[in-house]
C-alpha cells in the first residue's frame, strides 16, 4: 500500500492536560529589552566625572562638545598662520627695491711728517687750486684787582679788527699805509701798514683783514660793531661805494685822562694769572669746536694778549684787565682731505672726500699766521682715514630703469664705490624701477653690523 507522506505533518491532537499552553507561532514569548546598566568603572583614568553614579547621557555630549571646539579652534589657528606667512611673503616680494653701497676708502699712515700750506680764502693764491682757510675770531676777558699806588695821565688809542671788502671788480686793490676808514658818526680810524684787497670771484667779493687805530686818543673811540667802514681816499667814483669795511667787534684801548698807577711787579703777577685763565679757557672752546664740513686743529690756534688800561676800582684798588684774540684756522674738509690725497699720492679722483678721525693726526705750524694776509704752513703726521662720498641722487637717476645684469658696470662708473648689493623688488622684476624714487639706496659704514 502506498505510503501517505502528509501524515506525519498532520496537526498534533490537543494534550489532554488542560494547562499546557498551545504551541503555536502566536504563542511564542517575546523577551522584553533590558534596561542598560552603567559599565563598571574603570581604574586608573577615564572619562572624568562622577563614575559610581548612574550613566548620564549628557555627560558624553559635553565632552563631545569640547574636543569640537579646540577641533575649530586649531583649524582658525592655522589658518591664521597661514594668511600671516602670506602676508610676510607677500610684503618681501613686493617691497621696494634697495641698494646697499659701502663707500670707498683709504688709509693713510704718515710715518713721516709731510708740509702742507694753506692761503686765506678769496686770496689771490687761492686761484691756484690750493688748501684755503677761513677763521674763526673770539674774544675773552677777565679781571683782577690789584693795589693801586697814586694815578698818572695818559693818552691811549683805540683799537680794532675790520674786514674790508672789495665788490668793485676781479682786480686786487692796494691800500696804501694810513689810509684812513670812517664811521658813519664821523670817527677816524687808519691802518698803519699797506693791506691789499683780493679782487671778488663771481658773486663773492674779495676780502681781507687788518688792524686800524684811531685817529686820536680818548674814549670816544672805543666803537661798537659797526656795519660799514667808508673809506674817504675812494671819493669820486664807484671804488667808494663798493670797497668798504665792517667790524665784528668793539674797539677797545682808547683812554685819556688819570688812571690807577700799578707797581710792575703787580701788574706782571696779575696779568700772567689772568693770560692763563684766558688761554685755558680759549683752547678748551677751540677743542671742542665743530662746524659742518670744515676741519679745525687746535694746535693751530694763535692767541694775542692785550693789555686794557686798568681803571679804579673799590676800597682803593686798581681794576686790572686782560683781554685775548683767539683765532682758529677753519678748512674746507673736502679740500684738505684732497690735498692730503696728494700728498700722500692717494688717488681721490673728483668725489668728496671725509677725513675719518682726525684726532689721530699731529698738525703744527712752522711759519706764518692766522692774517688773511699771510700763509700757514704746516707739518702733519699720524693716521688717518679717507672716506669717498657717494652721490645718493646721482646714483639713483644712474639705476634707474636699467636691466639688473646691468648692475655690476653701472657701479663701477662711481669711483666713490667700493661694494655694492642690489634686492630688486619682486624677484621676478628684470629691471630696476623706471623712477628713482623707487629705488632705496642704503649707505653702510665699514664698521657698521
Amino acid at each position: 500500500m502506498p505510503k501517505d507522506y502528509f501524515q506525519g505533518m498532520a496537526p498534533r491532537t490537543p494534550s489532554a492536560s488542560p494547562t499546557e499552553p498551545e504551541r503555536s507561532i502566536r504563542n511564542i514569548p517575546i523577551n522584553t529589552r533590558r534596561e542598560r546598566t552603567p559599565a563598571p568603572p574603570m581604574s586608573g583614568g577615564g572619562v572624568s566625572g562622577n563614575l559610581n553614579g548612574p550613566y548620564n547621557p549628557l555627560q558624553r555630549s559635553a565632552g563631545a562638545g569640547v574636543l569640537g571646539f579646540f577641533r575649530r579652534f586649531a583649524l582658525w589657528g592655522i589658518a591664521l598662520v597661514m594668511v600671516v606667512l602670506l602676508g610676510a611673503v607677500g610684503a618681501v616680494a613686493f617691497r621696494d627695491t634697495s641698494v646697499v653701497v659701502m663707500p670707498r676708502t683709504h688709509a693713510l699712515v704718515i710715518s713721516e711728517d709731510i708740509g702742507l700750506t694753506a692761503y686765506p680764502e678769496n686770496s689771490e693764491q687761492s686761484g691756484l687750486g690750493g688748501l684755503t682757510y677761513t677763521t674763526s675770531v673770539k674774544t675773552y676777558e677777565e679781571e683782577a684787582s690789584v693795589p693801586a699806588r697814586g694815578y698818572e695821565e695818559v693818552s691811549e688809542y683805540a683799537k680794532g679788527t675790520v674786514t674790508v671788502y672789495n665788490e668793485y671788480g676781479a682786480n686786487s686793490v692796494r691800500l696804501i699805509k694810513n689810509t684812513r676808514f670812517k664811521t658813519p658818526d664821523g670817527l677816524i680810524f687808519r691802518i698803519r701798514d699797506s693791506i691789499v684787497v683780493p679782487g671778488k670771484r663771481g658773486d663773492n667779493p674779495g676780502t681781507v683783514t687788518a688792524i686800524v687805530y684811531a685817529a686820536q686818543p680818548g674814549e670816544k673811540y672805543n666803537a661798537a660793531p659797526t656795519a660799514r667802514f667808508s673809506i674817504p681816499g675812494l671819493e669820486g667814483g664807484d671804488m667808494f661805494t663798493r670797497v668798504y669795511a665792517r667790524s665784528t667787534s668793539a674797539f677797545i684801548g682808547g683812554f685819556s685822562g688819570a688812571k690807577p698807577k700799578v707797581a710792575e711787579s703787580d701788574m706782571t703777577g696779575a696779568r700772567d694769572k689772568l693770560r692763563a685763565r684766558l688761554e685755558e679757557k680759549a683752547r678748551g672752546e677751540a677743542q671742542a669746536f665743530s662746524l659742518d664740513e670744515s676741519l679745525v686743529f687746535p694746535q693751530l690756534l694763535d692767541l694775542s694778549f692785550e693789555t686794557l688800561p686798568p681803571t679804579q676800582g673799590s676800597d682803593g684798588q686798581a681794576l686790572l684787565r686782560e683781554r685775548l684774540t683767539a683765532t682758529l684756522p677753519v678748512f674746507p674738509e673736502d679740500g684738505f682731505a684732497h690735498v692730503l690725497a696728494s700728498a700722500t699720492r692717494a688717488d681721490a679722483g673728483v668725489s668728496v672726500l671725509h677725513v675719518v678721525d682726525v684726532n689721530n693726526l699731529s698738525v703744527r705750524r712752522i711759519a706764518g699766521g692766522t692774517s688773511s694776509q699771510q700763509t700757514i704752513d704746516m707739518r702733519i703726521s699720524g693716521n688717518t682715514t679717507l672716506e669717498w662720498q657717494i652721490d645718493i641722487d646721482a646714483l639713483g637717476k644712474a639705476l634707474a630703469g636699467i636691466p639688473k645684469a646691468s648692475f655690476d658696470s653701472t657701479i663701477a662708473g662711481f669711483d666713490s664705490i667700493e661694494s655694492a648689493r642690489a634686492f630688486v623688488r619682486p624677484m621676478w622684476r628684470k629691471t630696476f624701477p623706471a623712477d628713482p624714487v623707487g629705488i632705496r639706496i642704503e649707505v653702510q659704514k665699514k664698521d657698521s653690523k
